[in-house]
């Protein structure tokens, strides 16, 4: 199953970080965080996207300490995550203390950053959910 959002820059509090909160619905069993993530370009080559925090259910955190520019990717396995370039590259592992895990319904995800101003990148989150593998037998009948 897949989930896409987008995370976008939005004028706030001064020093208030920009935040915003979707529902994901996971069918399967509780399993660790999937997802692919995509810093868009928002009108400006110049400006960042930072400090990136990913919270599940109020109480697991996911944070991502790294300036992306337009095109870098986050790639999150389950076992791990990796910085990107455009074309899905590995350019380095990012050390995490402990990935989230998505329990089986509905799961609340908030997503914050820095944006360095109006047109740093917006980013665009894909998670992904896998249930169980089902048995298959091919027979052939002669």
């Amino acid at each position: 199953m897949h989930a896409a959002y987008e995370h976008k820059f939005r004028k706030v509090q001064t020093g208030e970080p920009v935040a915003n909160t979707f529902k994901l619905d996971n069918a399967y069993t509780p399993q660790p965080v999937k997802f692919y993530l995509i810093a868009v370009n928002n009108g400006s080559s110049n400006e960042t996207t930072s400090k990136i925090r990913i919270e599940i259910n109020n109480y697991q955190v996911l944070e991502i300490n790294e300036i992306l520019k337009e095109g870098d990717r986050i790639i999150c396995d389950g076992k791990s995550v990796h910085l990107c370039d455009e074309s899905w590259n590995k350019l380095k592992e990012i050390k995490v203390d402990e990935l989230p895990s998505l329990e089986n319904g509905s799961n609340d995800i908030k997503i914050s950053s820095a944006f360095s101003g109006a047109k740093s990148p917006f980013l665009q989150v894909e998670f992904k959910t896998i249930g169980d593998p089902e048995t298959v037998s091919a027979g052939i009948n002669k």
